[in-house]
């Protein structure tokens, strides 16, 4: 089953939907992003992936995953440091971390099981940390999954 992701942004802000078969059911995913001349948020993105929980996992499990694709591991790393944060989302638990992307502008990646069987699996991107943290508000209240 796909689901309708829903988001609306100003006109300035570009979007495509796409739906990926997976192995575990219909993925939908929504690309959204600002140009690095716009004027609200220049150079700033948002994914968005839901579908079904893979099985034997959770969202924090997902989280940890996601971080060992995108950041890895070093031989620096501390084995004792655990790189994933808990966060509230639209009163439930997400799961993720924050980075620093190779244009320097800031990145936050979080998990969440929106609902019994079903994740959430979103990347925020704007260039500081203020801008990051005011577009995740607006998506926590825009974001609407059908």
């Amino acid at each position: 089953m796909a689901f309708e992701i829903i988001l609306p942004l100003p006109e300035e802000w570009q979007k495509s939907l796409e739906e990926i078969e997976e192995e575990e059911g219909t993925v939908s995913h929504l690309e959204c992003y600002t140009s690095k001349s716009a004027k609200a948020v220049p150079g700033s993105m948002i994914d968005v992936f839901v579908g079904p929980m893979p099985a034997e996992t959770s969202a924090a499990d997902e989280a940890l995953a996601n971080y060992a694709e995108m950041i890895g591991w070093d031989d620096e790393s501390d084995e004792e440091e655990d790189p994933i944060y808990e966060w509230d989302f639209n009163n439930r638990k997400a799961y993720g971390f924050e980075g620093i992307c190779d244009d320097d502008s800031t990145i936050r990646v979080m998990c969440c099981e929106i609902k019994s069987g079903v994740l959430l699996v979103m990347s925020v991107v704007a260039p500081t940390d203020e801008e990051l943290d005011k577009l995740l508000v607006y998506v926590e209240s825009k974001l609407r999954i059908k």
